[in-house]
């Protein structure tokens, strides 16, 4: 039940949706038939104003085109009727066919739209009848129009026939008329022409006496001109004259005033070549001074940078003799104190390192501790850490320490002082002379701040 309820509901929906369309439909419809209906009564109009333009009184010959024209203008607006009328016709049912439906409905909505396409149908041909009616009613009134138009145009003719021979007995007097008036005419113009004639001889004479004055007056002012251009061209000789007279005399004054302008502007160029010279070998006076001043103190600091620079290479190469005496000592400490393998060699590294013995050592090696402590008490006495006593004592713990094994007779043999090391001693030495460059390094840039500060 509840689905059928709401199948009729979407069906009246869907009916009153149509219903209002065809309605708006038939509001479009019948705006369009009143606006045709205006332009029809417009264009009836527009006859009618034609018709009445053309019935004042015209020619005969005039008339037979025009009442063609109009016919033709009739039969041309009947037809624009007839065409708007199956237009409409035509509009008519492209728009019943655009409002059936695209998709099939339930049998009851198809019923409902059916009938109202009927209804909506017929109402379109009972006002297609009624549009054909009118246009029917227009048609008639046109021929009637024109039908009577054609007698009112008859009886113009026949008024204009009665018209035309009242007018052949007025035409005929009028001719008589004009004739009588001719010939007054032509007499008062006889007349008037010898009237004109004799006039014309009088004038004659007197254009030939104001001509013979005129020529003598003529003369008279060509010569009374020709003396005035004598005069006035002896006046403009004689000003001409005075002219060039006045501006040779110019001329010559210009030429002196040139002339002594000339001699102090030579005058006045000689004073400033003089003055300019004098300012000029004055200037190489005070250059030459000042480049001899200039050499003589570039004289005196490349002496003063020569001896500055002599001196530093003094200290530089004492600096290098300290330096290589030192690294010798530090070297040959070293090398004592790497040999110091007993007593007697701790004890002659430690005089070795205190007297800085010549000659280069040879030690022997009996132990690895004795040697250590040995090389390490040197290394102290020479960083000023331990002074010679000390450095003997400790060369002299390690001698003693090293008499325990005296009771092992081992062949001692001299060997090169770099193959006796052991690797931990070569690790030292390696440090050691890691350390011997940094402070080298060091004393290198020591040395060049010295001399920028120079």
């Amino acid at each position: 039940m509840g689905g059928k309820k709401g199948g009729k509901k979407g069906a009246a929906a869907a009916a009153s949706t149509a219903q209002q369309q065809q309605q708006q439909d038939q509001q479009q419809q019948q705006d369009q038939q009143q606006q045709q209906d205006q332009k029809q009564q417009d264009q009836q109009q527009q006859q009618e104003s034609q018709q009445q333009e053309q019935q004042q009184p015209q020619e005969e010959k005039k008339d037979k085109p025009s009442e063609e024209q109009q016919q033709g203008q009739q039969s041309q607006q009947q037809q624009e009727q007839q065409q708007q009328q199956e237009q409409q016709h035509d509009e008519k049912h492209k728009d019943a066919d655009k409002q059936q439906p695209d998709q099939q409905q339930p049998d009851q909505q198809q019923d409902e739209q059916q009938q109202q396409q009927q209804q909506q149908q017929q109402q379109e041909e009972e006002e297609e009848e009624i549009t054909l009616k009118k246009a029917h009613s227009v048609e008639i009134d046109v021929f009637k129009e024109e039908k009577e138009e054609k007698e009112e145009k008859e009886e113009k003719k026949e008024k204009k026939k009665i018209n035309n021979n009242n007018n052949a007995i007025n035409i005929l007097k009028l001719m008589q008329e004009k004739e009588e008036k001719r010939k007054k005419e032509e007499e008062e113009k006889k007349r008037k022409e010898q009237e004109e004639e004799r006039k014309r001889k009088e004038k004659e004479k007197e254009e030939e006496e104001r001509k013979r004055k005129e020529e003598e007056e003529r003369k008279r002012k060509e010569e009374e001109e020709e003396r005035i251009k004598k005069e006035e061209e002896e006046e403009k000789k004689r000003k001409e004259k005075e002219k060039e007279e006045e501006e040779e005399r110019k001329r010559k004054e210009k030429e002196e005033e040139e002339e002594e302008e000339e001699k102090k502007r030579k005058e006045e160029e000689e004073r400033k070549k003089e003055e300019e010279e004098r300012i000029r070998k004055e200037k190489e006076e005070e250059e030459r001074k000042r480049k001899e001043e200039e050499e003589r103190k570039r004289k005196e600091e490349e002496e003063e940078k020569k001896r500055k620079e002599e001196e530093e290479e003094r200290i530089r190469k004492e600096k290098e003799e300290e330096e290589r005496k030192k690294k010798k000592e530090e070297e040959e400490a070293a090398a004592a104190a790497a040999a110091a393998a007993d007593e007697e060699a701790a004890t002659a590294a430690a005089a070795a390192a205190a007297a800085a013995a010549e000659e280069p050592p040879k030690i022997i090696v009996q132990h690895v501790e004795d040697t250590k402590k040995a090389f390490e008490a040197a290394l102290r006495m020479l960083r000023g850490e331990e002074d010679e006593s000390a450095a003997a004592a400790a060369a002299a713990a390690a001698a003693a320490a090293t008499g325990e094994g005296e009771e092992e007779e081992e062949e001692e043999e001299e060997i090169p002082l770099l193959q006796q090391l052991t690797a931990e001693q070569k690790i030292v030495v390696s440090k050691l002379q890691q350390l011997d460059q940094q402070a080298k390094n060091i004393q290198k840039e020591l040395d060049q701040e010295i001399q920028l500060l120079m």
